[in-house]
């Protein structure tokens, strides 16, 4: 039985709609979800968890003088809020960290190009700046709708907006030198979901096999290749698995507000901690369906499971690329606990993040290319009666691990 990619992109295209982790439209995928696992036979549950979210955020921004033009700006979700009739100050550029640049900022409304990080964040607030104007692309801004949860518990907040890079270079050749900064939203905590299914295996129902998918999106973005696409592809290989019973038990998670912080994974991996020793493990899928695209696999785990993918793509002729490091994905926290995790991917278009991210930029063909070798993996994994592949993660690949979340988690990682 091969993969149905038919079927997979008819769940893609229902899903691919804007699902910021902790709204109600999340949550409105999360029923999705179950209600599609319930229709196949499979019991499915969803677990809870908060999330920090924002809503209905307004921004503006104007230049008053020498000259008096609004611009079309991104607000910064997290960031705070200015009073109902604004900020107004000089805006100044920061084109450097220097502190003499940074004083003549002081008290006022910082210029930047790039988005707000652990490196800049910490001199702005010690600089008292009032607000923050972020030059970007405005496909890139939506890589930075949310103030990172660490520079607001270490530093507080400073309300900030992103412009794009060609009307921040306008206010640069025009000289802008006073501004007026709004910014209102509803912060608020929402509630997150991960949904579940688990298929007992027939076997070898102890040693369990993790297979995961975050199905939430960025703001404003249909989200269709990242990642309505692993959404889908792993539904299908939980049907499959319901019409033949595995060796081993697999658990099926589709993790929500992986885009606001892996959040859903993290949880999981938090409240079954006990349940996480007989996990072998994890497969996860995070991108895919991609006309034009490249096929391919982060490994985090011993050389013999890149030799294992490897050879099971050559089967198939396809090109196929892996590497060793730290995928930004549901694996991570996964990995942190001592579990090896194979993520595929099939990359392509730069619309991920964007509004751009919508199903027609997949087709059914594609989707199968990964939906296969996924199936094939755990297929022949599964039937295996020992794991064919050492189950150790190399020193160095606890290293990537390590300094993903310490970075992450606003901590310096170690230079050694």
């Amino acid at each position: 039985m091969s993969f149905n990619a038919d079927q997979a992109y008819q769940l893609l295209k229902k899903l691919s709609f804007p699902r910021l982790g902790g709204t109600p439209d999340e949550k409105s995928a999360a029923d999705l979800l179950t209600n599609y696992l319930k229709k196949s036979g499979l019991a499915a549950s969803q677990e809870s968890f908060p999330v920090e979210n924002f809503q209905h955020a307004r921004a503006s921004l104007e230049i008053l003088k020498p000259y008096r033009k609004k611009y079309p700006v991104v607000p910064v979700g997290l960031s705070g809020q200015t009073p109902p009739r604004g900020i107004t100050a000089e805006i100044v550029e920061i084109n450097s960290l220097d502190p003499a640049v940074l004083k003549k900022a002081r008290r006022q409304i910082a210029l930047f190009y790039g988005p707000i990080n652990k490196k800049n964040y910490p001199s702005f607030r010690q600089n008292k700046i009032k607000a923050l104007v972020s030059v970007m692309d405005h496909s890139s801004a939506l890589l930075h709708l949310k103030l990172r949860a660490f520079l607001r518990r270490d530093y507080g907040k400073i309300p900030s907006v992103i412009v794009g890079y060609e009307h921040g270079l306008e206010m640069l050749k025009r000289k802008a030198q006073r501004a007026r900064v709004r910014l209102t939203q509803k912060e608020f905590t929402g509630r997150s979901h991960n949904v579940i299914t688990t298929i007992p295996g027939r076997t070898r129902p102890q040693e369990k096999i993790v297979i995961c998918a975050h199905y939430d999106s960025v703001d404003q973005c249909g989200g269709a290749i990242d990642n309505a696409s692993g959404s889908a592809i792993i539904y299908e290989l939980a049907r499959y698995f319901k019409k033949n019973p595995p060796h081993r038990t697999l658990i099926f998670v589709w993790c929500g507000s992986e885009e606001l912080g892996l959040l859903g994974s993290q949880n999981y991996v938090k409240r079954h901690r006990a349940g996480l020793r007989n996990v072998q493990f994890v497969l996860n899928v995070d991108v895919a369906g991609i006309i034009m695209g490249e096929n391919g696999a982060t490994v985090c785990g011993s050389p013999e499971i890149s030799k294992f993918v490897k050879k099971l793509a050559e089967r198939k002729n396809m090109i196929f690329s892996v590497h060793h490091a730290a995928y930004s994905s549901d694996n991570i926290y996964f990995n942190a606990r001592g579990i090896p995790s194979v993520s595929l991917h099939r990359r392509g278009s730069g619309y991920g993040h964007t509004v751009r991210d919508q199903a027609k930029t997949i087709d059914a063909p594609h989707l199968k290319i990964t939906g296969q070798l996924a199936l094939d993996f755990l297929k022949q994994v599964d039937r295996s009666k020992k794991i064919p592949f050492s189950l150790k993660i190399p020193a160095k690949d606890k290293k990537f691990t390590e300094e993903y979340i310490k970075k992450s988690r606003g901590i310096q990682p170690s230079e050694k």
